[in-house]
């Protein structure tokens, strides 16, 4: 449903679609935008409906976030990661988490859409 903004906004950040994170940010995001109640329990809710669609398991989607994550704080611009996260961004680690990138693409997809 939201695939195409999903896709929009990862590319955005500077995804790699190579990367496995790509289609598991996706399937993330798209989950958080069908179930937002979900968010409560991220990693059995969001990442379990994740791997059921990709064919992997929850551990599996969660490294290849984390590895997109990691890939995008390292080579995207301050100014794109700012506009996207503002001071979300952790002081200690450089980045965020991976449940606060997801949620983060989710509402701004929810923004662009409406």
């Amino acid at each position: 449903m939201y695939d195409k903004e999903i896709r929009t906004v990862l590319k955005d950040l500077g995804v790699p679609a190579h990367l496995k994170g790509f289609a598991g940010a996706c399937a993330c995001v798209q989950t958080v935008l069908e179930h937002p109640d979900y968010m409560d329990n991220f990693v059995r809710d969001v990442y379990g409906a994740a791997a059921r669609e990709l064919g992997s398991s929850g551990i599996r989607v969660e490294r290849g976030i984390r590895n997109a994550v990691s890939y995008v704080f390292k080579n995207t611009d301050m100014e794109v990661l700012e506009r996207y996260f503002g001071n979300a961004i952790s002081t200690k680690t450089g980045k965020v988490t991976n449940k606060c990138f997801i949620a983060t693409i989710a509402d701004y997809v929810k923004m662009e859409v409406k």
